[in-house]
């Protein structure tokens, strides 16, 4: 009788080892997962900073092109840019030159 109470206890134990074995594998399983997951995560979120950080470069961009295109409507600017940049006048304008002599 004394070996088939060893033989059970013998199993127990071995069920018992088995068991907190699935589990610690289960756990390193599920914490594995955990942590590429948590890595994903991270990598998402610099993403989403620097995908904001663009956003916010191009609205600038925009709101200057826009700030530009609205100066280009205003006949008084054109008329500025064309005296300035291009030397144009009016016909009733009279035309002059500076020269300097040394």
């Amino acid at each position: 009788m004394k070996r088939k109470g060893g033989r059970r206890e013998f199993g127990r134990i071995l069920l018992k080892t088995l068991a907190v074995m699935v589990s610690i594998a289960v756990f390193c399983t599920l914490g594995y997962s955990l942590l590429e997951r948590h890595q994903r995560l991270v990598e998402v979120e610099e993403e989403i900073a620097e995908v904001k950080e663009s956003l916010e470069e191009e609205r600038k961009k925009q709101q200057e092109l826009t700030a530009r295109r609205d100066k280009l409507r205003d006949p008084e600017y054109i008329e500025l840019l064309a005296r300035q940049e291009l030397g144009l006048i009016r016909p009733d304008d009279v035309p002059y030159q500076w020269t300097f002599q040394r």
